[in-house]
C-alpha cells in the first residue's frame, strides 16, 4: 500500500464529518434566524431590513471563519497522528529485516526507469550489504523474467556504487552521476511527500466547500 493511502482514509472521514456537521449546523440556525427575521421585517420593514441583512452577513462570515479554523485545527491533528502511526510501521517494517528487505528491492526497481548505468546508491550504513545483494541478483532474475522496459539490459545495476550515508533514514536514494539527477526514495521523505500532499488536499477542500455555501 502506498504510504499516502496508509494515512488518507482516517483523516478524510473525520475532515468530511467535520465539514458536514458545521453545514448542518449553520443550515439550522440560519433557517431560524430567518423566520425570526421575517416576522420582525413584516413589522419595521424598512429599518428592519437593512439591520437584519448586516447582521445576517455579519453572521455568516463570523460563523464559517469559526468552521474553517475548527476543521483545520482537527485536520492537523488527525494528519498528525496518522503520520506518527505510518513511521511508527515504517519502523517495524524497517526493523523486520526479511520484510525490509522485500520493500527496499522495490524501491530499487522502482528507480530502473529513470537512472543510467552509472549510479551511486546511497542508504543508511546498516543496509550496506543488504543493498549490494539486491544489485547483484536483480539481472541474474532478469534472466528468468526479463524486465518489460527494454532500457533496463543496457543497466548493470551491479556496478551501481553503494554510498553509506548516515542522512537517509531507511529506503534508497539513487543518483544518476551522468546527469546529476536524484530520485529520492527515502522512506520518511516520502510519508513527509504524503503528508504534505494530504496537507494541501484537504485545505482546497475546506475552500471549495465555503464557495459553496
Amino acid at each position: 500500500m502506498r504510504l499516502k493511502e496508509l494515512i488518507e482514509g482516517e483523516v478524510r472521514r473525520r475532515a468530511e464529518r467535520i465539514l458536514m456537521e458545521a453545514h448542518e449546523r449553520a443550515s439550522l440556525i440560519l433557517h431560524k434566524a430567518r423566520l425570526e427575521a421575517d416576522d420582525i421585517i413584516r413589522e419595521h420593514r424598512p429599518l428592519a431590513q437593512s439591520t437584519y441583512e448586516q447582521s445576517f452577513h455579519s453572521f455568516l462570515s463570523r460563523y464559517y471563519t469559526e468552521a474553517k479554523a475548527k476543521v483545520l485545527s482537527a485536520q492537523m491533528e488527525v494528519l498528525k497522528e496518522a503520520r506518527r502511526r505510518a513511521m511508527e510501521s515504517l519502523s517495524e517494517i524497517v526493523a523486520d529485516r526479511p520484510r525490509y528487505r522485500d520493500l527496499l528491492k522495490r524501491l530499487v526497481e522502482a528507480t530502473l526507469g529513470y537512472i543510467g548505468k552509472s549510479a551511486a546508491v546511497h542508504v543508511n550504513p546498516r543496509d550496506v550489504e543488504l543493498v549490494r545483494e539486491i544489485l547483484e541478483e536483480l539481472p541474474q532474475e532478469w534472466v528468468l523474467k526479463p524486465p518489460k522496459d527494454a532500457s533496463m539490459w543496457n543497466i548493470d545495476v551491479s556496478a551501481w556504487e553503494v554510498v553509506p550515508d548516515e542522512s537517509v533514514w531507511a529506503g534508497v536514494v539513487v543518483r544518476d552521476r551522468e546527469r546529476n539527477f536524484i530520485l529520492n526514495n527515502d522512506l520518511s521523505v516520502r510519508l513527509e511527500r504524503a503528508y504534505q500532499s494530504l496537507l494541501e488536499d484537504f485545505r482546497k477542500e475546506v475552500e471549495y466547500f465555503e464557495e459553496g455555501i
